[in-house]
């Protein structure tokens, strides 16, 4: 619009300079300096009309933005905002929606974890009275890892309770651990299985390479399972602030010890040396029971059961007195003394079933 206001205006001057300097009778009749003064006159007039111009043209031009621009402004203001609306409502639809279905997502996971862990804790459960059955009828020279297998199995069938439980609470990191335990503790009892076939099959030769494998993935399987049991014993001991701060605290400390000595019986394991590889091992089941009988007795006295929680308190000295001579042992085999430090072992061992048989009885009584 500004241009063509310039244009409009500039046509007329220029129709008046040409006649003024291409009519015959101007161009005679007029004296140079006249003609002069009247050109320079004409010239500033035409800038004062394109000025002009300039200056109508750009009021119009900016009352005409204005007033369209105010009623513009206006309604995208509306339109926007019903946009902003709009597009939090669909935003929203969309958020819940989305949460919904991670909240439905989780539900299902959570839901197909729990049947898968009831349904491994069902199935260890039959192998586990399969492989004491195995035990029991002495087959051959080798019976002896039937009870090994079975204690693998019931690791790690209390490893899949443990996960059961931990989905229940929604503790879905912690429970992936525990599943990962139990996992584990299985695959190791079914190594032991393999050993056991290949001698029955008379495969001397794998059959004791495979069961020096087998032997270190069992005592690494209880490395992963007490070190799980450390981890919330030292959670307990730092949320709480009275006197059972000291037991968990404790408890702790014995479960660390006993995941110590089962790694060392791993790596005895590795080297061949089977009398302190037992040795080892002894010493971290007993350390591991004493935690456990500990624990049973607290959580006994809680529930007002002082005749049971008397009994685990009991059997916790005589696996301590089992631990002593244990550690007896297993210096008098640092020093060379395979006798003597045999002899250690075996009074050590005889100890534990002792615990295990009163504190059956004492349960069996309690039920």
């Amino acid at each position: 619009m500004k241009h063509y206001l310039k244009n409009f205006l500039f046509i007329p001057c220029l129709l008046v300079v040409f006649l003024v300097f291409l009519h015959p009778t101007s161009l005679v009749a007029m004296d140079p300096k006249v003609a002069a003064e009247a050109t320079e006159e004409i010239i500033s007039g035409v800038k004062n009309s394109l000025v002009l111009g300039d200056r109508t043209g750009d009021a119009r031009v900016s009352e005409g933005v204005g007033k369209n621009s105010g009623e513009s402004s206006v309604s995208t203001a509306i339109e926007g905002e019903k946009d902003v609306e709009e597009g939090l409502k669909i935003s929203n639809e969309e958020c819940s929606d989305k949460i919904l279905a991670e909240r439905y997502g989780m539900d299902q996971s959570l839901e197909s974890d729990a049947l898968l862990a009831q349904e491994n804790i069902t199935r260890l459960t039959d192998q586990i009275e399969e492989a004491k059955h195995e035990y029991k009828e002495e087959r051959n020279i080798y019976f002896y890892l039937w009870d090994h297998i079975a204690t693998k199995l019931e690791q790690s069938r209390e490893s899949w309770n443990k996960v059961n439980e931990l989905i229940a609470l929604g503790n879905v990191e912690r429970a992936s651990l525990w599943r990962k335990a139990a996992e584990e503790s299985e695959a190791s009892a079914e190594r032991l299985r393999k050993v056991n076939q290949a001698y029955a099959s008379s495969q001397k030769e794998t059959a004791e390479q495979l069961e020096k494998e087998a032997w270190r993935d069992y005592y690494l399987s209880d490395v992963s399972t007490w070190l799980l049991k450390l981890e919330e014993a030292r959670e307990k001991a730092d949320s709480i602030h009275d006197k059972d701060r000291d037991l968990w605290k404790n408890l702790a400390e014995q479960y660390q010890a006993a995941a110590d000595y089962k790694r060392r019986a791993s790596e005895a394991a590795i080297e061949e040396k089977k009398d302190k590889r037992d040795n080892y091992s002894l010493i971290g089941d007993s350390m591991y029971a004493i935690a456990n009988r500990k624990l049973k007795a607290f959580e006994a006295k809680k529930i007002e059961k002082e005749t049971l929680a008397m009994e685990y308190e009991h059997t916790v000295g005589i696996l301590q007195k089992a631990l002593e001579y244990l550690k007896q042992s297993l210096v008098a085999y640092s020093a060379g003394k395979d006798m003597e430090g045999f002899g250690w072992y075996n009074v050590g061992k005889s100890l534990k079933p002792q615990a295990d048989y009163r504190i059956k009885a004492c349960e069996a009584e309690d039920v």
